[in-house]
């Protein structure tokens, strides 16, 4: 392998596309793979993060150096082989999921069906743990903390707090029906156990101990504006210093400084209505914003606008 270069196995939908994928990338084609329609490949990173995404390409797998077995080394022949994946465990739910596996910090990964089962195994395989969480739907993506701890919200009200072990911490209950996931903030100076925003469709948010559940603040945005600012759809962002961004439906977008307590530091109003893809997550072509030194809102219409941020 050349230094500098990374030698890989590179599938399309076609043997034919792969081939010329790497080309027009500058790479260097090492072998023809045709049986599983691909090519062997020796590539920069640069040329690799541009092929990854390339039109017809299916798949990018490491291309590793063996030895065949033999008598010594004269009975030995040089050559490759692709990383490949191996079954080395199955599990079963009562009902399906409705959410992709969530990765765990610790290697491991945290599953819920649409009814509640949920199950967590570790790196190797092995169960962890099995539990039933209640009140479903669970067709909202969980997320996890740094050390471990699995948040799941419901579009029945409740949000649930699982350990890395498995066990239950907690439960809340909010006022009205959840739409989107929970937003976790674990870098707040003021709030040493992290810190958890529940945010309801309705635009009440519940900031609760990452640890207990504790409740430290609730506030509504509709206390906040004698205009009607619609429905939350996308997920809350923490920006820096702890900054929280909320948007809803109909284009207001809410800045809230939490410290000690909860402070409304602006109101934006965009000019037109947002629309948000299922569970809050940008897409291409659809409307949401962006925290970064400055706000990026979105609209339908392709427009943007940029606002200063953390004023």
């Amino acid at each position: 392998m050349v230094a500098n270069h990374v030698d890989v196995i590179v599938t399309a939908v076609t043997t034919e596309v792969a081939t010329q994928a790497v080309l027009d990338v500058g790479g260097e084609i090492t072998s023809e793979l045709w049986l599983i329609k691909g090519v062997g490949a020796t590539l920069t990173p640069d040329q690799l993060a541009t092929l990854s995404q390339m039109p017809g390409i299916t798949s990018i797998t490491s291309n590793k150096s063996i030895w065949t077995t033999g008598n010594g080394d004269q009975q030995r022949h040089y050559g490759w082989m692709s990383n490949r994946r191996r079954t080395i465990s199955n599990y079963g739910l009562g009902d399906r999921p409705k959410t992709p596996a969530l990765a765990l910090p610790d290697g491991g990964a945290f599953v819920v069906a649409e009814k509640g089962e949920a199950i967590l195994v570790n790196a190797d395989g092995s169960q962890r743990a099995q539990l039933q969480l209640t009140k479903g739907p669970f067709d909202i993506p969980p997320v996890v903390t740094q050390n471990g701890i699995i948040l799941v919200t419901t579009a029945d009200k409740h949000a649930y707090a699982v350990s890395a072990e498995g066990s239950l911490l907690w439960t809340f209950i909010s006022s009205k029906r959840l739409k989107i996931g929970p937003v976790i903030d674990e870098d707040n100076p003021f709030y040493p156990d992290g810190i958890v925003y529940i945010t309801n469709e309705d635009g009440t948010i519940d900031a609760l101990n990452l640890v207990t559940g504790d409740s430290y603040w609730t506030i509504s945005i509709r206390d906040l504006t004698t205009a009607k600012p619609g429905k939350v759809r996308g997920t809350p962002v923490v920006g820096p210093n702890n900054i929280l961004y909320v948007v809803t439906e109909k284009g207001f977008l809410f800045s809230f400084n939490a410290q000690e307590t909860v402070e409304l530091n602006w109101i934006f109003e965009a000019q037109d209505t947002l629309v948000f893809p299922k569970f809050g997550q940008y897409q291409a072509r659809k409307a949401g914003f962006y925290a970064c030194e400055s706000l990026i809102a979105s609209y339908p219409t392709g427009k943007w606008a940029v606002t200063e941020a953390f004023l």
